[in-house]
């Protein structure tokens, strides 16, 4: 059966120490959070830190892009295995910014479509994820002339954000995504990002994405 991932082309990484992906101007990165312990991840195909392996944490990483519905389109897998004898919880970090934020931009958090739109005046990019037939958990963003932290974490050991849905000019935000993970499993996270030259484009691709049930199965 022809799905609309078919359309998907994987990417390779070079493993270095830049966290960053540079999505057609829209900058994001990855982390993950467990037992209070928060550390960035490289979206190469096998992540490895100190943290995860004293969580006794696998993770595994798969890239993907397209060009849909006359939208760029960046797809990411994450399997995430639980090697120990005890469940942990699991927050998977996303954060973005536009590389080039002028004073007009706006960001916030949709709540219909449950994902966070970055608005320029040339594009909007919207970004959403999904973990164990979950959505975005917590959201955040912040003025990067007023604080200038690499995370958006207010209470990192206990894996707390900052509520605020909406902010203007040159912007950070972040969100998670949120599940327990028992002892021996493996389930999967997705995150995905749209550039759109609106935001109409935008959510009609991410509608497509989310609905596509092939995609977004439960694991067995």
């Amino acid at each position: 059966m022809d799905t609309i991932f078919q359309n998907f082309q994987p990417l390779c990484f070079h493993d270095d120490k830049d966290s960053c992906l540079n999505f057609g101007g829209l900058l994001t990165k990855m982390g993950i959070w467990t037992e209070g312990e928060f550390c960035w991840i490289h979206p190469s195909s096998s992540a490895k830190n100190a943290i995860l392996e004293e969580y006794y944490l696998t993770l595994n990483c798969q890239t993907f892009d397209a060009f849909i519905n006359h939208c760029n389109a960046l797809y990411v897998k994450v399997d995430i295995s639980n090697q120990s004898n005890r469940q942990q919880t699991i927050k998977m970090y996303l954060q973005q910014e536009i590389e080039c934020q002028k004073e007009q931009d706006v960001v916030y958090y949709a709540p219909n479509e449950q994902a966070m739109i970055h608005h320029s005046a040339d594009h909007a990019f919207l970004c959403n994820g999904k973990y164990k037939e979950k959505g975005i958990i917590q959201y955040s963003m912040k003025s990067k002339e007023r604080d200038l932290s690499s995370h958006l974490w207010k209470d990192m050991p206990n894996g707390k954000l900052c509520f605020q849905p909406f902010s203007m000019g040159k912007v950070t935000s972040a969100f998670t995504l949120e599940g327990n993970l028992g002892p021996y499993e493996t389930h999967t996270a997705y995150y995905w990002l749209i550039k759109g030259q609106n935001s109409r484009n935008a959510h009609m691709l991410n509608q497509f994405l989310q609905k596509n049930t092939l995609e977004f199965r439960k694991e067995k």
